[in-house]
């Protein structure tokens, strides 16, 4: 995303637009350098307490509503 910020920044506008769900877990280490002072790390899905890859994701519809404009 920097790369094309920086080749259509002067052409563009962009908006970096925050997950609705609050994630209770620690971010992945990788993630640290992006989040923001407060370090809340937010997801775009909420997933089953313990489970690193769920069998079911829960949040969908939320997520999606989140983006409608009513």
């Amino acid at each position: 995303m920097r790369n094309i910020k920086t080749v259509f920044d002067e052409v563009m506008d962009f908006i970096i637009v925050d997950a609705p769900f609050e994630c209770m877990e620690e971010p992945p280490k990788e993630l640290n350098k992006f989040l923001k002072q407060d370090g809340k790390f937010r997801s775009w899905l909420q997933f089953p307490k313990g489970q690193r890859v769920p069998d079911c994701v829960y949040g969908l519809e939320e997520a999606v509503s989140f983006f409608l404009i009513v």
